[in-house]
Order: structure tokens, then C-alpha cells, then sequence
């Protein structure tokens, strides 16, 4: 690792295309076209195509505001992009891809340039995040890889004021940290840790300037979008703040994160380790420190949150890329010393390769391993696709699972749990008189704990989520009391059902409990084929089950 080493030359150009066309040949393996959004993904999306149509960010049409996508700017560039021809449905996949690679590429050449990494380590780094979980959220149209880059970039922006300290990379650091906070609401926290770790960095007196440029920029431009959310929405935080945190401490989201944390970057630790015994009295560079407070607060940060949804860790992956540029970072303090070989003098080496070689595959390996890329169907989404037939009824579902059955069905939608109800999330329960105001003609809930066979029973199941349960409770006695007839409850056991009713007055009252029945509802975790409890109740012929289970 030599001051030559410091510039991207033509060589790197050829690593660094090796390394993207990893993450597109990946990407073309394992990508699964007819994957439809996930759950909370299809909530975003409904409001980008409501944008799109020139309506604002609503939930219903002819509704005020809400704001139950926290992925405020993805929301926007989804809705414009949508505008411009492309498939609502495949907009935010290409986005996401599109800053996945753009991720990639930039792990390489930070790591050779600012970190004077050997090309064929900045190409493990590229690789790593190459074939982690990010094929995951791109399938399932989540906009987490978007929200990576910009945590990314707001990142290099600070190692370049370690280094500089000049007023246009201040600038640029508060810059990319309003995208960030504009990207996801947690992005104003991770920029604040960014800055503390600056600040700590350089010190107070030499971080006047930086102090002064990020309190002007992200500040002022912050405060006024702060201020105009504010006066749009009639609230200050994104609605599923006020459902998913409820001014609790999470015990078990901070420790799914500090899980997925760990999982995100176990291999990498492997490679701490080793460090560590080679060399004895291993100090971290500055820079490596420095990321580690970042790394600490925003691992610690979800304690303030509920868990759900944090499909495959994705609330965490935005750090991955501060922990991948620290392991170059650390080893510019021993580069002489270690003498890590580079493809001119990799003969002298020659063992060294080796082991070196096959423990970067393995790591490789052991992240596509981890991370590997799932796709089932969700009887959620058929049952949605049939309802669309009566889009244009203005019929209402209420529903505590607001992302597919709104979206595909097009139907006018109540979030009974309240991520995109402004009315249940600030009052903590839907209530049967709120309930009342939509008259639902279709009511879905998932029930956790029970089912048609099995009675509701705080004592026989393991509740994570009491106001959940709570709902789930209030809208099977709204829907009994008010006579509404049980089309099916559909579940891969008796105490995880989906329950569906159709009001009985409806003209297509029939129909739909039919069209509802007949799907072939599959749950979304696994693919497995579900049972209607509803039937096995009514003592009618319930599908099969496997032998020996």
C-alpha cells in the first residue's frame, strides 16, 4: 500500500468493473420478476401513485394529508419516475438497484483512494455488500439501499473535513445529510452522530467552521422542511412514529439490532481478530474510531422503536458501508507493517494469498448464505387482485395490514393499526365507533393467538405487541356485533389466521365471500399453502394436511 496506491488507474477501473458486474450478474441470478412488494413497501408505493395522479400524499383520495411513508424522498423520486412511463411496480426496484450499484462502486474507490487500500481488498469490500441482503429489499421493493447511499455518501463527506477541514466539504457533508434525513426520518439522527464523530475528530476549536456550516445548511434547510411537514400534515413526525415507538424503551428491537448488526458484518469481525494476533499492540487509526460512533448510536438507536417489519435487518443496513470503509481505515496505520501483498509481488507471498484468498471467498460465501434472496406468494396480494374488479364500487376495506390488499385492490382503505391513520395513531386504538364512520364492506385483520378454533388467550400465547393484539380484538367484535358474515381465516396454523368478513348487506355479498374463499392463499413467510379455519368451523371439507406433521 504504497502513495501510488492512492490513485484510481486504469487497473482499478477493470477491478472495479469486475466488481459491478458481481453485483449485476447476482442480481440477474437471483432477481425474481414476478415478486410483487412487500408489505410495508406497497404502503409507500400506494402514496407514490397517488402523487403521481396529482393528488398529494394521501392515503384515500379526497382525504387530508398523511404522512404514513417515512421514506419521504424515495416516496418522491418513485412518484416522479412513475410520472415519467415506468411501472409503478417496478420503479422502485430500478431505483434501488441503480443505488445499490452506485454503493458498490463507491465502496471500491473510497477504499483505494482515500484509504490506499490494495485493489483486490477495496474489490472484497465492493463484493461484500455486493452480495448481501440488498438483493433482498430491491425485491421486495423496499427503498433500503437508496437510503444507504446517501449514508454513504454523507459519510465520505466527514472523512474528507477529518482530513481537510474546508468549508465546501462541510458544506457538502450537511448537503448529503439533508438528503439523508429527507430519505428516512432516522437519517437526521445517523447525521447528528456523523457530526458528533467530527467533532470529536477535530476537536471543538477546530470544528467552529464545520459546526457553524452544518447548523447554516442543515439546519436552516432541515428547520424549513421540518416546519413546512409540519403545517402540511398538521403533525411533526411521520404517522408510524407515533404507532411503532409510543414514547417506550423496545428492549427486543435493540436487540434485533445489535443481532442483525452482528450478522450484517460477522466475517468482518473474523478479520478484526486476526489483526488483533498479528499484530499485538493494534491501535485503530483515528478515522476507524471515529466511525465508531456512528456505528454505536445508530445500532443503539432502535431501541425507540418496535421491530416490525425489519425484514431481513434492513432498518440497519444503512450502516454497513461506515463499518465496511473502517476496516481500511484501520489498516493505514499498519500497512508498512503487515505488508498485505498486491498483485506484483503476490509470488513472495504466496501462502499468504492463499489463506488470504480463501478467507475472503469464504466470507463471500457466508453472506449470500446468510442473505439469501426469498420470494413466496402472498394470499394477501390474490385476494387484493380479485377485490380490484370493484375498484370503481367506492367500497372500504379496514384492514390492520395496509400495504398489498390497498394497493392492488385500489380500494378506499382504513388503517386499523394506524400507520396511515393520523385519527388511531394519536389516540392509540381504533375504537368501533371510528369503525363506524367508514361502515366497512370488507373487514382483514391477522389475528395473533387465535382463530375460529382457537379462543383469544393472553395466558396461552407470548403477545410482543399489546396494542396490536388489542385491534385485532376490537375488529373481530365490531365485525361479530355488527352481523358481518366470517368469509374465511386463513392461517398455516390455528394461531396465526387472516381473517376476512364481507358485510352482509352488500349486493355482491356472495361474490365476494366467494372469491375470497376460493383463492389460493398462500402465507407470505414460507409459500405454504394455508388452511381456512372458517370452513373447518362450518364442519366443511378443509384441505388436506401433509402426512406426518
Amino acid at each position: 500500500m504504497t502513495s501510488s496506491d492512492s490513485r484510481v488507474t486504469g487497473t482499478d477501473l477493470v477491478w472495479l468493473a469486475g466488481v459491478l458486474a458481481v453485483a449485476v450478474l447476482v442480481f440477474a441470478a437471483l432477481f425474481n420478476f414476478a415478486a410483487h412488494p412487500f408489505e410495508d413497501a406497497a404502503i409507500l408505493m400506494r402514496y407514490s401513485q397517488h402523487i403521481a395522479q396529482g393528488h398529494g400524499i394521501v392515503w384515500n383520495l379526497g382525504q387530508p394529508p398523511v404522512d404514513g411513508a417515512t421514506d419521504f424522498l424515495f416516496m418522491i423520486v418513485v412518484a416522479l419516475v412513475s410520472k415519467l412511463g415506468v411501472p409503478l411496480t417496478r420503479a422502485p426496484q430500478w431505483l434501488s438497484f441503480i443505488a445499490h450499484l452506485l454503493t458498490v462502486a463507491l465502496i471500491f474507490v473510497s477504499a483505494r483512494r482515500l484509504f490506499r487500500a490494495p485493489a483486490w481488498l477495496a474489490a472484497f469490500l465492493g463484493a461484500y455488500i455486493a452480495v448481501g441482503p440488498a438483493l433482498n429489499y430491491i425485491n421486495s421493493s423496499f427503498g433500503t439501499t437508496f437510503f444507504a447511499l446517501f449514508a454513504l455518501t454523507t459519510w465520505l463527506c466527514a472523512v474528507m473535513v477529518f482530513r481537510r477541514n474546508s468549508t465546501a466539504y462541510a458544506v457538502l457533508f450537511a448537503l448529503s445529510s439533508l438528503l439523508m434525513g429527507l430519505t428516512r426520518p432516522e437519517g437526521v439522527l445517523l447525521s447528528l452522530l456523523m457530526a458528533a464523530a467530527v467533532i470529536w475528530y477535530l476537536g471543538p476549536r477546530a470544528s467552529r467552521r464545520f459546526f457553524t456550516c452544518y447548523v447554516v445548511v442543515f439546519g436552516v434547510l432541515g428547520l424549513a422542511y421540518f416546519l413546512w411537514r409540519w403545517h402540511y400534515f398538521g403533525y411533526p413526525l411521520p404517522n408510524p412514529f407515533y404507532r411503532k415507538g409510543g414514547g417506550l424503551l423496545h428492549l427486543r428491537s435493540l436487540l434485533a439490532s445489535m443481532h442483525n448488526i452482528l450478522q450484517l458484518c460477522a466475517p468482518l469481525l473474523g478479520v478484526a481478530v486476526v489483526l488483533g494476533i498479528i499484530v499485538r499492540d493494534a491501535r485503530p487509526s483515528r478515522e476507524a474510531t471515529a466511525s465508531l460512533i456512528p456505528v454505536t448510536g445508530f445500532t443503539l438507536i432502535w431501541v425507540l422503536l418496535s421491530n416490525e417489519m425489519n425484514w431481513y435487518g434492513r432498518f440497519q443496513y444503512a450502516i454497513l458501508p461506515v463499518i465496511l470503509l473502517a476496516i481500511p481505515a484501520f489498516l493505514e496505520n499498519y500497512r508498512d507493517r503487515l505488508r498485505l501483498p498486491t498483485l506484483r509481488n503476490w509470488r513472495r507471498h504466496a501462502t499468504a494469498v492463499i489463506l488470504v484468498g480463501v478467507g475472503l471467498a469464504g466470507a463471500l460465501v457466508w453472506q449470500r448464505y446468510q442473505f439469501q434472496v426469498e420470494f413466496f406468494p402472498d394470499g394477501r396480494y390474490d385476494v387484493a387482485a380479485k377485490l380490484a374488479r370493484y375498484r370503481d364500487r367506492g367500497y372500504t376495506i379496514a384492514t390492520t395490514d395496509a400495504g398489498l390488499l390497498p394497493l392492488v385492490s385500489e380500494w378506499r382503505a382504513l388503517d386499523a393499526w394506524g400507520l396511515n391513520d393520523q385519527w388511531v395513531a394519536h389516540h392509540g386504538l381504533v375504537t368501533p365507533e371510528y369503525l363506524d364512520r367508514y361502515h366497512p364492506e370488507i373487514i382483514q385483520f391477522q389475528a395473533l393467538g387465535f382463530s375460529p378454533l382457537v379462543a383469544p388467550s393472553r395466558d396461552e400465547f407470548l403477545i410482543e405487541n399489546e396494542a396490536l393484539y388489542e385491534t385485532e380484538l376490537v375488529m373481530k367484535d365490531y365485525a361479530e356485533a355488527r352481523g358481518y358474515r366470517l368469509a374465511a381465516a386463513f392461517g398455516p396454523s390455528p394461531r396465526w389466521v387472516d381473517y376476512y368478513y364481507v358485510r352482509p348487506d352488500l349486493t355482491e355479498a356472495d361474490e365476494l365471500v366467494r372469491l375470497i374463499q376460493e383463492t389460493d392463499y398462500r402465507y407470505y413467510t414460507d409459500g405454504r399453502k394455508c388452511i381456512d379455519y372458517a370452513r373447518l368451523q362450518w364442519h366443511e371439507p378443509a384441505p388436506a394436511l401433509p402426512q406426518g406433521r
